[in-house]
């Protein structure tokens, strides 16, 4: 592990991570409730009487609402170490001496671009979308394995 510049392809802060966090929890409470919500519109209650409420959630699995919350908060932070890790080995990151600052595009006169990681094999949208996939793909195998 080492210090590297801002915009540096796979490098990681607490920040980043905390945020990578932050957004697959909220993802993961987005689904529990569209969940919640679906559940209620389906059921043959009708709501006019706290005793309903009652049954109605007396009836729901919590165990089953936090696990999709613990998914999306985990595929949110593995999806983006996965994504920095793809991004450190198999994306080029290049580094402008004249600029002072990470560029992905061809050097201009009088400038020298150092590498600084990566292999030239994927670009960044590439990166993104195999690092979606198989995060995609694990949790939705973890959670299948998980739940049934």
């Amino acid at each position: 592990m080492k210090k590297v510049p801002p915009g540096t392809n796979g490098g990681v802060s607490s920040l980043g991570l905390g945020a990578s966090l932050a957004g697959g929890l909220l993802i993961g409470v987005t689904a529990a409730t569209s969940v919640l919500i679906q559940l209620a519109l389906e059921s043959s209650f009708s709501w006019q009487s706290g005793k309903d409420v009652d049954m109605f959630l007396s009836k729901l699995d919590p165990g089953f609402f936090m696990a999709l919350i613990v998914a999306g908060s985990g595929a949110g932070f593995f999806g983006s170490l996965l994504d920095s890790i793809l991004g450190a080995t198999v994306q080029k990151s290049n580094y402008s001496t004249k600029k002072k600052m990470i560029t992905y595009k061809a050097p201009e006169q009088g400038d020298e671009v150092k590498t600084i990681s990566g292999l030239d094999i994927l670009d960044n949208h590439q990166v993104n979308f195999f690092s979606s996939l198989i995060i995609s793909l694990a949790t939705g195998y973890l959670s299948m394995k998980a739940l049934w």
